[in-house]
């Protein structure tokens, strides 16, 4: 309202059905399919701008207030960021997909360009800052990947074939799920099943080759919002496994079955593929960590005592990536001395004449 206040022939603003907007008789016509792009990219900027605030808020307490009292030992380095880190964070929330120019983004593409083009040069004269640089590049791209699941998981309506889009975008998260270094091997891959009629058959949403020795794995994606556990208390506070998860691993298991059997069969004509099933493991990824104390020890009996079957949540998968993200976040030993010589002259990141404010609301 306070941009549109701008016109001081403007009187009333209207939501409209339309697809421009216009200013009519003093009023403002500002159509629906504008105006929720714009709200979520006001709330989108304002957020990345409050966490930014608390980020910095909460490392001058630690530096300031809590490290001085502690042993050396439990110390450790505050990097402290920049404006310019503020910008660049404003600017990715404002400039969401679709909305940066064409010039900037040919300028973009061109500088993507000439770094792939002579990498090995520039790895020869500039080997540190282009270590650096694919280091951020790791981040930023972790911190959209992390972005981008905090929304899907807030989103209660996307189904199985939405969340197996994504994780197919995005192999590593599955990666995550696995003890070993894990690879996908085959997608929506058929296990067997079928009848004489060439019917019935059953395909797995995820076959993962994991380890050096290729064994196999198979994942099954389910989605946040499926329940965990039945609705009513069984006995004594324990509740029993719903039908959601419990079919889930009986499926799973079933999939583990028929390719143990068919194993020999589907790779006679997969041009030299190679993999094994001595030992198939069987992921199911479903629902949301209870919450509820009760359902939390039910919960963990159930999984826990499974054979051969690991079942892991949504936001356990979640945490993971952004426990991976602050472990290539954390600065080297040579990052730590740099800061210990410079910190002194380095900002905390908010100039006074900058300073962002705490809102009426008490929003800090």
């Amino acid at each position: 309202m306070e941009a549109i206040e701008e016109f001081d022939n403007v009187d009333e603003i209207r939501i409209t059905r339309g697809s421009e907007t216009s200013i009519e008789d003093s009023i403002f016509f500002l159509p629906r399919a504008i105006y929720e792009p714009i709200r979520k990219t006001l709330n989108r900027t304002h957020k990345a701008a409050v966490d930014f605030a608390n980020v910095e808020k909460k490392n001058f307490l630690l530096s300031d207030l809590v490290f001085p009292l502690k042993p050396i030992s439990e110390q450790r380095p505050i990097v402290r960021r920049t404006k310019g880190d503020l910008h660049a964070i404003l600017d990715a929330a404002i400039n969401a997909p679709g909305r940066r120019s064409q010039a900037r983004s040919t300028n973009q593409s061109a500088a993507v360009r000439v770094v792939k083009s002579s990498a090995k040069e520039l790895l020869n004269e500039n080997h540190d800052e282009l270590l650096e640089l694919n280091r951020e590049i790791e981040l930023v791209t972790l911190e959209d990947v992390i972005t981008k699941f905090e929304d899907r998981l807030a989103d209660k309506t996307l189904k199985e074939g939405s969340w197996q889009k994504f994780l197919s975008k995005n192999p590593f998260i599955l990666r995550l799920a696995f003890g070993l270094p894990a690879i996908i091997f085959k997608e929506q891959m058929p296990v067997g099943g079928l009848d004489i009629d060439n019917k019935g058959g059953k395909l797995a949403d995820f076959v993962v080759k994991s380890g050096a020795i290729g064994n196999l794995s198979i994942v099954e994606i389910k989605t946040p919002k499926a329940k965990l556990l039945g609705k009513t208390e069984y006995r004594g506070g324990i509740h029993a496994p719903s039908s959601g998860i419990s079919g889930a691993v009986t499926q799973v298991m079933d999939q583990r079955y028929l390719l143990q059997e068919n194993i020999g069969q589907l790779l006679k004509y997969s041009r030299g593929e190679e993999a094994f099933t001595y030992a198939v493991g069987c992921i199911v990824i479903i629902g949301t960590t209870p919450t509820i104390e009760a359902h939390k020890k039910s919960f963990e009996l159930y999984r826990n005592n499974l054979r051969g079957v690991v079942v892991i949540t949504f936001d356990e998968l979640l945490e993971k990536l952004k426990a991976l993200h602050q472990f290539l976040a954390e600065p080297s030993t040579e990052d730590m001395e740099e800061t210990d010589e410079v910190s002194d002259t380095i900002d905390y990141g908010i100039g006074e004449d900058e300073d962002l404010e705490d809102d009426d609301d008490g929003e800090e």
